[in-house]
């Protein structure tokens, strides 16, 4: 039964959901003109004998407030659980699309973790199939404090894409870049991070059967290395001896003691094989470095989550023409990555087609710049190469697309990097 109740007698209640209310001024004005068109469901206040907690309408409670209204009509339910409680709560504000993801997965995570209601019943009440209330409650789990800083307009898919990670920690880290222009980046980078770390645990679980774990190398031969992007794996030696494992950001070195009994003039020629073995192995492992960083740009490139002006577009297409060889063939392998399909050799980079958006511009120009998993900023003689053009101008054009780099990649800029010969130490 409707009744009209005193707004000064409703408060908010304690568990509302909704956190943010918009549209208040207009509402308000709508119930100046007009008055309350709906009832509030309210319940009544336990605490305090006459007063009621609204439980569905809390939106035309705060825009009556701001009318000046009297009274409004509510319809009061007598006897309720708190898990009915709760659950109306979710329905009623669901079924209006009232509530942010965030609001979302509080309510659902407050009927399952503090009324103990089956998920099975919950899906009946609000019509969400179990997949969605999963991936709500994975939102959750995250960090409060972080959630707090979220921007409203941050989507489903996107909290989906935090469940790409298996830490709880790394979902952290991403999540603090939701709605921003790096998150599909970061999730990116923290997944590699994840099958890296996954990699190494299995890789050292056979090293530690023969190896002992070390912080470096020196003083031991060089045996063999493993690195994620290769797909390499350790086995045990045929060849007997003391053996050591190094962890490096990529991989992992295996080395053996000098073998003592060697005779001395053997020596010269067993430090030229160690230098070369350990040359190798320098070799190998900026490859797979260089190999990340193409899959990372690639990735970024892919997630479209940058937009440029005009402006610049033309800005870099020039520079590009002024100072950049073209190199054709990685540029169709990258574009065939991006796009699925082969590129058109017949057509300019510099002259698309009118019907081309500027989507395809840039990944034109991304891929002429790109240098594939070959982008070595080292000349013939290994020497790091200063001011570096086609790098330069690669990562000129990603910088200004929101692209973050990582540290390995700043040091392979500025020829910091402890991997190139002749690097600043």
């Amino acid at each position: 039964m409707t009744q009209e109740i005193k707004v000064s007698l409703l408060m908010r209640h304690p568990k509302n959901l909704r956190k943010e209310y918009r549209d208040i001024d207009e509402l308000a004005a709508s119930i100046k003109a007009e008055g309350v068109l709906q009832n509030l469901v309210v319940i009544p206040d336990d605490a305090i004998k006459g007063q009621y907690l609204v439980i569905g309408g809390n939106r035309r409670l705060l825009a009556a407030r701001k009318a000046k209204v009297e009274t409004v009509p509510c319809v009061v339910r007598e006897n309720m659980t708190e898990e009915e409680v709760a659950k109306f709560m979710l329905t009623e504000n669901m079924q209006r699309n009232d509530l942010t993801p965030i609001e979302e997965a509080y309510g659902i995570q407050m009927c399952i973790e503090d009324y103990g209601i089956k998920v099975d019943d919950l899906a009946k009440e609000t019509g969400l199939s179990h997949t969605t209330i999963r991936h709500r409650l994975n939102i959750a789990k995250l960090d409060k404090d972080i959630l707090d800083e979220v921007p409203a307009q941050v989507t489903l898919k996107e909290y989906q894409e935090l469940e790409k990670l298996k830490s709880i920690e790394d979902r952290n880290e991403a999540a603090k870049l939701l709605g921003q222009a790096g998150f599909s980046q970061k999730v990116s980078d923290l997944v590699n991070k994840e099958k890296i770390d996954e990699w190494k645990g299995e890789c050292k679980k056979t090293l530690d059967k023969f190896a002992t774990k070390r912080e470096d190398g020196r003083g031991l031969w060089f045996v063999d290395s493993w690195y994620y992007y290769t797909g390499k794996t350790p086995e045990e030696p045929k060849e007997e001896g003391e053996y050591f494992y190094v962890e490096s950001y990529q991989g992992l070195r295996l080395y053996k003691t000098p073998d003592e009994e060697e005779e001395d003039d053997d020596q010269d020629e067993e430090d030229e094989a160690e230098r070369e073995r350990r040359e190798a192995e320098r070799e190998t492992e900026r490859e797979a470095v260089f190999a990340k960083y193409y899959h990372r740009r690639l990735d970024f490139i892919k997630s479209r989550k940058w937009e440029l002006s005009e402006s610049d577009v033309q800005y870099h297409l020039l520079k590009a023409a002024l100072q950049i060889p073209r190199t054709y063939g990685v540029c169709k392998e990258a574009w065939h990555e991006i796009h699925g399909e082969e590129l058109n050799e017949k057509r300019d980079i510099l002259a698309p087609s009118p019907t081309v958006n500027q989507t395809n511009i840039i990944d034109w120009l991304y891929c002429r710049l790109e240098d594939g998993q070959d982008l070595d900023l080292q000349t013939w003689d290994d020497k790091y190469q200063e001011d570096h053009p086609k790098a330069t101008a690669l990562y000129s054009l990603l910088d200004d697309m929101g692209y973050k780099q990582e540290t390995t990649e700043t040091e392979m800029l500025d020829g910091t990097w402890e991997l190139y010969e002749g690097g600043e130490e």
